[in-house]
């Protein structure tokens, strides 16, 4: 079963669901691609900048990680697809809250594997 690992930075998490509606709305338009087998998974992260002024200090960053794990035996068109749609949906809720968003898509792939239990 395909699904989206979300790895949102804490200051970003009261927008989880924006997240998760942006990415859906461009998974939905896929030719390639059958989302109705898709789950979203939400990992709540910190995550800093070292800042070098006169003094080292830890400066939160706004970042979105977007990791889709899907089956090995796609075609390198639906591939390319569910990465750009990743992207798209990332970059609309980017300018829709007019934050200095940092985001970062990756694709994982993982192979067929049928297990049968009671």
């Amino acid at each position: 079963m395909p699904y989206i690992n979300l790895y949102i930075s804490e200051n970003n998490w009261d927008i989880k669901e924006k997240i998760i509606n942006s990415i859906d709305e461009q998974i939905v338009k896929l030719k390639t691609f059958d989302n109705k087998l898709c789950k979203y998974r939400l990992i709540k992260i910190q995550e800093y900048n070292v800042i070098h002024n006169e003094t080292r200090c830890l400066q939160n960053t706004s970042t979105i990680r977007c990791e889709f794990t899907t089956f090995n035996d796609r075609s390198e068109e639906a591939l390319q697809e569910i990465l750009m749609s990743c992207q798209q949906g990332l970059k609309n809720v980017s300018r829709h809250i007019n934050n200095d968003l940092k985001y970062s898509t990756l694709i994982r792939l993982m192979g067929r594997t049928h297990h049968i239990s009671n």
